[in-house]
This record gives C-alpha cells, structure tokens and sequence, in this order.
C-alpha cells in the first residue's frame, strides 16, 4: 500500500499542475474550439484525478479499509461526462457516439465516480 501511495502522489503533482495550468488558460481568449478541446482537458484530467483515487481505494480494499461513498449524483450528468472523455478518440476513428435515455431520472444515490470509471 505504500508503494501504490508514493505512486500516487507522483501522478498527482503533476497532474494537479497540468489542470491549474488549464484553469488559467481557460481565463484567456479563446475560440470557441479552442475551448472545447481545453474543457475536454479538464475533464480528462479529472478522470485521472479519479482513477489516482480508484486505485488508491482498491489498495484500501485488499486492506479491508474502504468506504463506498452514498451521495446523490445525477446520472445523466455522470453518463454525459464518461462520454465526452472518449468522444474525441471515437470521432478520430469514424465512430459516432451518442446518449439516450429519459431526462426525467431522478437524483440516484450511490458511488459517481465509481460509476464514471
């Protein structure tokens, strides 16, 4: 569990400078196109953030010490931001993605992030 904490933080530094790096861009002018692909970074990011915390929990796990979160979480929103980290790669390869479902789900209560991943 050590070694998978130092790894960790190792990914996390950077990353966490590579958002703020991000966050300060996105102050500056930009098309429209240009902000697309910025808040694409943004949300891929995070999802490593997430994936960091993923593999910190599953540490947990194989030392019988973790927590499922049960937060209310809006599933449209979790599904919508899982797509647009894969949009732009599916697109590159001539596939067309889309999300269907009822916009009426009520809040859900469970694990988002474990759910996103």
């Amino acid at each position: 569990a050590g070694c998978v904490s130092t790894l960790a933080h190792e990914v996390r530094t950077p990353l966490n400078s590579l958002l703020a790096c991000c966050t300060m861009l996105g102050d500056t002018s930009l098309d429209p196109g240009q902000l697309e692909l910025l808040e694409l970074m943004m949300s891929c990011g995070s999802q490593i953030t997430n994936n960091v915390d993923y593999v910190l929990e599953l540490s947990r796990l194989e030392a019988s010490s973790v927590v499922l979160q049960s937060k209310p979480f809006n599933l449209a929103e979790v599904c919508q931001a899982a797509l647009q980290m894969v949009q732009h790669q599916a697109t590159k390869k001539g596939l067309r993605l889309s999300l269907c479902g009822d916009a009426e789900i009520p809040m859900l209560l469970g694990d988002a992030s474990r759910l996103r991943q």
